[in-house]
């Protein structure tokens, strides 16, 4: 009867297992290997369906590693979970790794049934071209140095209190459709010694690059809202000024990891800024020109910090670095947005063109009679003398790109020589030791600068003094009366700003002379004869100075039949409040035989043209002219006495000279 009941139990007990899933495992089964520091063991996953493949992860790398072939690499003491994933379902084995390593007999074991789907430990057989495949997946390095660990069976797995705190028996899996319990066993095998097969150690993690902050505050229209790590602060294309900045860079710990500074229309630089702090101004209408940024603290040693500006007429600059200054400088240009990203220390950046707009330094040094070569000066300073009669013989002029090529062109005018050829920067223009004078001179840039500048010069001539500024390749000086230039300023403005031009730059001179006094004889005589208009009398006096002009009848005909033979330009007169020339004022362009006509800034007409007698014994200009006549007197240029001119006291009436006297 009691083998009956036992048989009959057999039967139920088998009768049950066959009815169980075939992936279902016994609960309570241990689910863990224990490893030493260094050591590699080969984890599989059984009975896996034909196509299917089994994604292996270590929820703690620092202490186990796994690789997609399922090897793991004991690194340092502690615990890791090793998960093999089949299709929707996970599989568990706790890895406990210990420092000192235990050499222990291995036991014999018997061989058993393994449940279907379940983790094995096995012997370490993969190749070098697998290692290869993991070890690009995992990117991590090889230990050369493997020794064998006692394989633990079932067997050995009963549980002991030491290690019941630190197992795992169950693990909860979560599936679409169910949650369930498996179980993992393992079966471990000797490694061998190999110097391909082992999982190569994770590189460290490294900390993100930290976050820049940054707000702008932008004309008629305030603080914008603060962006990040690159982002535009600021407008484009509005024409809007950028007034105030603040930038936000800290530590975990709330240090300040930045200072920054910026130069201020009228104010120049400020002094610097830290995290947060307000850079620039607000309400007050100021325009941001130029900003230097650099990080402190920890962040200068891990970190570079790069930045570009949005300056106005010249759009995107290039991007400046840790300190450098971005923006304009001497040119009173505005910053109209600005972005910034930090990299991490010395990585590759391409920074593109220049971060500044700058004036470019032009120096120029010029060679005297009796001195030799005087020191160098720089933009709109003068070289040469004057008031001490020494003439100009040569010049260079010094001027790059910012490409470092040549960006000047230049050419004198010699006496006995006449133009010469057309030089660069840095080289002789002129003479030395030949006692030859320089009567005038040519400039032009060249390259990209000419396209952001122009370039404006004047000369100082003999009995003549200062003439206006001549640009951009025009003569400025004389030439055919052998008049020696004495000095001369240059001087580098952006494009077409706005310049006082201060007069003629040139005066064409006419070698054969035009006479002064003999001109001035006739008018004394002539000025009441009653013969002709203004215009008729003032040609027939410059006649008589030797000019072979027509005799012109109308003052705008007579001026410019003077001006064209003489290559004379006009010059404004200065005149005092009553309306009358003066040696004070105009003594450097006015002189006896001088033709003069009154001119009307208001309407396209010309009153009245005169020649000019010299000055009085209180310094006032005198003239002669014909309608109204003139025996050598002061003249009112601000009215008019011509019945016919539609010229009123309201009108803006004044003069231009013709300095056509030696």
């Amino acid at each position: 009867m009691k083998i009956k009941r036992i048989l009959t139990y057999l039967l139920t007990m088998a009768l049950v297992m066959s009815l169980l899933p075939a992936d279902m495992v016994k609960a309570g089964s241990k689910k863990s290997i224990t490893m030493t520091v260094g050591e590699t063991k080969q984890l599989k996953l059984t009975n896996i369906p034909k196509g299917k493949t089994v994604k292996w992860s270590s929820n703690n790398k620092k202490v186990a590693q796994v690789t997609q072939k399922g090897k793991v690499k004991a690194k340092k003491a502690g615990k890791a979970k090793i998960t093999a994933k089949l299709g929707k379902k996970k599989y568990i084995c706790i890895v406990k790794v210990k420092e000192e390593k235990k050499k222990e007999n291995i036991p014999e074991t018997t061989t058993e049934q393994v449940p279907e789907s379940e983790i094995i430990v096995e012997e370490d057989t993969t190749t070098e071209t697998d290692t290869a495949a993991e070890e690009a997946f995992e990117q991590t390095t090889t230990d050369e140095n493997t020794e064998t660990e006692p394989v633990e069976t079932k067997e050995n797995l009963t549980e002991t209190t030491e290690e019941a705190a630190d197992k795992v028996t169950t693990e909860e899996i979560t599936t679409e459709a169910e949650v369930t319990t498996e179980e993992m066993t393992t079966e471990d095998t000797a490694t061998e010694k190999t110097t391909t097969d082992e999982p190569l150690p994770e590189k460290p993690v490294e900390a993100p690059i930290p976050s820049i902050v940054y707000q702008a505050h932008v004309e008629d229209i305030g603080w914008m809202a603060a962006v990040k790590d690159g982002a535009t602060a600021g407008t484009t294309g509005q024409t809007k000024r950028l007034e105030g900045l603040k930038i936000v860079l800290k530590d975990d710990k709330g240090n300040s990891m930045i200072k920054y500074r910026a130069h201020v229309q009228g104010d120049g630089w400020q002094a610097w800024r830290t995290s947060g702090q307000e850079a620039g101004t607000t309400h007050q209408e100021k325009r941001m020109e130029g900003i230097q940024i650099q990080l402190t603290g920890a962040y200068a040693a891990k970190y570079d910090i790069y930045y570009r500006v949005h300056v106005a007429e010249y759009g995107w600059l290039g991007w400046a670095k840790n300190g450098e200054m971005a923006g304009s400088q001497g040119i009173a240009l505005q910053m109209e947005a600005i972005e910034m990203k930090l990299v991490k220390k010395n990585q590759s950046f391409a920074v593109g063109g220049s971060p500044i707009v700058a004036t470019p330094d032009i120096t120029y040094q010029v060679h005297c009679a009796d001195i030799g070569w005087m020191s160098e000066v720089d933009n709109r300073k003068i070289a040469g003398t004057t008031g001490q009669e020494r003439q100009l013989e040569g010049i260079k002029i010094n001027l790059l790109n910012t490409d470092g090529k040549n960006g000047i062109q230049y050419r004198a005018h010699v006496g006995e020589v006449g133009w010469q050829g057309w030089k660069t920067s840095g080289q002789l223009a002129g003479t030395t030791g030949q006692a030859k004078r320089m009567e005038a001179i040519e400039i032009k840039l060249a390259g990209d600068v000419a396209n952001r500048f122009d370039i404006y010069y004047r000369v100082h001539v003999e009995d003549i003094g200062w003439l206006g500024w001549a640009k951009n390749g025009e003569t400025a000086g004389t030439t055919g009366g052998a008049r020696r230039a004495e000095a001369i300023q240059i001087q580098l403005v952006v494009k077409d700003a706005p310049v006082d031009r201060e007069g003629a730059a040139y005066k064409k001179l006419n070698q054969t002379g035009y006479n002064a006094s003999a001109a001035l004889q006739y008018a004394a005589s002539h000025w009441n004869d009653g013969q002709g208009l203004c215009a008729e009398f003032v040609s027939k006096c410059v006649q008589a100075g030797g000019l072979p002009i027509k005799t012109e009848l109308i003052t705008t005909n007579c001026y410019n039949a003077v001006s064209n033979y003489t290559g004379v330009q006009g010059q404004d007169l200065k005149l005092d409040a009553n309306g009358y020339a003066t040696k004070s004022l105009d003594g450097n362009i006015l002189s006896a035989g001088d033709v003069v006509i009154q001119w009307c800034y208001t309407h396209t007409y010309r009153p009245h043209i005169l020649i000019c007698g010299g000055y009085d014994s209180n310094g006032y200009a005198t003239f002669y002219a014909h309608n109204s006549a003139k025996n050598n007197e002061r003249y009112r240029f601000n009215v008019t006495y011509s019945s016919q001119a539609p010229c009123t006291r309201n009108c803006n009436i004044g003069a231009k000279v013709l300095h056509i006297s030696n």
